[in-house]
């Protein structure tokens, strides 16, 4: 597991072990210095956003993940997720539900950009969905509350519909 920032234009900087075996860190770290992420953007301007990545190491012989995918477990079922880029498209979103705002938030009159990251899964659902950059106030939760109800046309692998990790931006504006 390791601790990252994705900077501004996508590349990935200071890399951090957080836990697994010290003898594979330095090829976990090597292989995660070279992925691209599309950058993260806030009001339509790429900020630098923290994550965590696991990468998972098997032995020769054992199904591997594609190249510049991820082995994800969820409920008990384990799917591959893919980074866009390549032969990998983003998913496109279908319909989406706007969030609400809690009352405290209406009280202090807060509004601005809740920072998600979530699997759009190959059905076009989104899965495990995290706060990458939280507004507080409850609206956080408003906002993995609407992102769960979203429906997604999802992203494309060599013609076939596939999982993809994305980022996402929910606005609240109070007017």
């Amino acid at each position: 597991m390791l601790k990252a920032l994705i900077a501004k234009d996508g590349t990935i900087t200071n890399l951090e072990l957080i836990s697994g075996h010290p003898m594979l860190a330095p090829a976990a770290i090597d292989a995660v210095k070279q992925w691209r992420y599309r950058p993260y953007l806030l009001n339509g301007e790429p900020v630098e956003v923290e994550t965590q990545i696991q990468v998972n190491f098997t032995l020769s012989g054992d199904p591997r993940p594609a190249q510049g995918s991820t082995a994800v477990s969820s409920g008990g079922d384990s799917f591959e997720v893919y980074h866009i880029g390549g032969s990998v498209s983003a998913p496109a979103i279908i319909s989406k539900v706007e969030p609400s705002f809690t009352e405290e938030a209406r009280r202090a009159k807060k509004s601005g950009t809740c920072v998600l990251k979530l699997i759009v899964d190959a059905t076009g659902h989104p899965q495990n969905i995290q706060v990458v950059r939280p507004l507080g106030f409850g609206l956080d939760q408003k906002a993995i509350e609407a992102v769960q109800q979203w429906r997604f046309q999802p992203g494309v692998k060599d013609g076939k519909p596939v999982s993809v990790e994305i980022g996402l931006e929910v606005e609240f504006r109070l007017y």
